[in-house]
């Protein structure tokens, strides 16, 4: 059974939502940049060497200034003046953004076949054990039901209804809701 869990927060993820909404400090609004100014700001402020200002505009295009040098410049550099270390180039960041992009496609293949395999074997046993009705699913006594999971069992609980209660893409789904006005494994 899939309940798409990824739709129902969880308390930490709320409240880090959440505490966009609550500003501690003055909000500052951002100044907009052209990408030419971008990259003067790159090369001027911070001393970044940009060696094909067309190829560096392009990529800005591409991937975006925040994407690309808010997520990729920490090891490049120099922590006590914000600025680059000595050398460090455009073209250097940009590969380490497409290196972290071929590493993430590789990692998220394998975390696939593995997060589908979890799922099988937990639902293979929690369905040997509780049996395969609908009903189980949704008894709460059928989970570690402490006071420390009570919260995180009644979510998932809430969202296995929804799940089962909404319209579904799902073909197996819909067979099941059809054929025995509810889903099993």
């Amino acid at each position: 059974m899939r309940c798409g869990i990824s739709r129902c927060p969880r308390p930490r993820e709320f409240m880090r939502e959440l505490s966009f909404f609550i500003l501690e400090e003055p909000f500052v609004a951002k100044v907009f940049y052209t990408y030419q100014q971008q990259l003067d700001k790159l090369e001027i402020e911070k001393d970044l060497i940009i060696q094909d200002r067309n190829y560096a505009e392009n990529k800005l295009k591409e991937i975006s200034y925040y994407s690309l040098i808010g997520g990729y410049k920490q090891p490049f550099k120099h922590l006590p003046s914000g600025k680059y270390l000595r050398g460090v180039t455009f073209e250097e960041i940009v590969n380490l953004y497409y290196f972290d992009e071929e590493m993430r496609s590789l990692l998220l293949k394998y975390i696939l076949h593995v997060e589908r395999q979890i799922k099988s074997l937990l639902s293979y046993h929690f369905c040997e054990k509780y049996g395969d009705n609908q009903s189980q699913y949704l008894n709460a006594n059928n989970y570690n039901n402490t006071p420390n999971n009570a919260l995180g069992i009644s979510r998932l609980i809430t969202c296995l209804q929804k799940a089962i209660t909404l319209p579904s893409n799902w073909e197996k789904v819909t067979i099941y809701k059809k054929k025995q006005n509810e889903i099993n494994h």
